[in-house]
């Protein structure tokens, strides 16, 4: 009798629990997308890329609140920092380390790391972690991840702004140069720049 009891206890508890994580998810990618970042984390990113209009800066920061959807939606799955700018964007906002934490636990219930990775080299598979990126960047903008056209905004800021040694994703599969061709993702739709796993986030 107790088993049974406690047996029902439990299954409650997790059913439960699981009812309010879907019902939490909308609302925190809703506070992700609406994220305001505080100026001087912008101004810092601005010291670093002194050459950066305002505009382009912003840019940069919606490329991280994209990111951070990413990971929001990967329900605890490793997701791959796909952009060098976006990375340092990143960097920026960990050094305001409170509120970085109050917009982890509101954004995702936990602390989200910035785990430093090896990177991958030009003739390596794509690692599931950057095509969750690919998958998640496509869907938040409308586009199926297999037939895309176009680059996600995180996906092309690299190229967009000419950073050096910044991660390049190519359409072109027969003259891809230094960057990846869309289809080394398997989902026709996604590709990765020279050491595209970068610093990817563990989230």
């Amino acid at each position: 009798m107790i088993m049974n009891v406690l047996a029902v206890l439990l299954i409650w508890a997790i059913v439960s629990g699981l009812i309010a994580m879907w019902s939490q998810t909308p609302k925190q990618l809703k506070f992700i997308q609406n994220y305001p970042f505080h100026p001087g984390i912008k101004a810092n990113l601005s010291k670093r890329h002194p050459d950066f209009t305002g505009e382009q800066v912003e840019q940069v920061f919606q490329g991280l609140r994209d990111y951070f959807y990413a990971c929001q939606k990967a329900n605890g799955s490793m997701v791959a920092m796909p952009s060098r700018i976006v990375d340092d964007a990143w960097h920026e906002f960990i050094l305001y380390t409170r509120e970085y934490e109050r917009f982890c636990k509101q954004a995702f219930n936990r602390f989200l790391h910035h785990n430093p990775s090896d990177g991958m080299k030009s003739n390596s598979s794509v690692p599931e972690s950057l095509k969750r990126a690919w998958r998640f960047s496509c869907e938040q903008v409308g586009m199926e991840p297999q037939k895309a056209t176009s680059l996600p905004l995180l996906f092309a800021l690299d190229t967009l702004f000419e950073i050096p040694d910044g991660f390049k994703y190519s359409f072109d599969c027969i003259s891809k140069n230094d960057g990846y061709c869309v289809s080394d993702f398997n989902c026709g739709g996604g590709g990765c720049g020279g050491g595209c796993g970068g610093c990817g986030g563990g989230c």
